[in-house]
């Protein structure tokens, strides 16, 4: 992150049910490193400048019950700045890329059956 990873990780854990994070950070800081969990799943964002650049390599897949649970976590993720991608990709205005999907359309697609999949 270039200097805002408290306020990406005070984003995120918004996002995400059962989400905290784990670090105390006073209010008007940005600490070199941010740890906190997405529900269950451990992260640390670094405040490294502008050294690093995110690409999708480095991703978070987040897997939604139904697609108005999709819709909800979409639209928040590509507001102020995020952009839109395709097959469920997108990237938030801090640059992180995401992955989001209902659970259904997972189940389809790992079956190995191809009408479903070309739906």
């Amino acid at each position: 992150m270039n200097g805002n990873g408290a306020e990406a990780a005070r984003f995120y854990i918004s996002l995400i049910e059962g989400s905290a994070i784990d670090d105390d950070l006073p209010d008007g800081t940005e600490p070199l490193t941010v740890n906190f969990h997405l529900a269950v799943v451990p992260y640390m964002m670094l405040n490294d400048g502008d050294y690093y650049e995110l690409t999708p390599a480095a991703s978070i897949m987040v897997s939604t019950k139904d697609q108005a649970e999709t819709d909800l976590l979409w639209d928040a993720l590509i507001a102020d700045g995020g952009k839109e991608s395709r097959c469920g990709w997108c990237a938030d205005r801090f640059g992180l890329s995401w992955l989001v999907i209902p659970e259904a359309l997972q189940g389809l697609a790992s079956r190995g059956q191809n009408a479903p999949r070309q739906r």
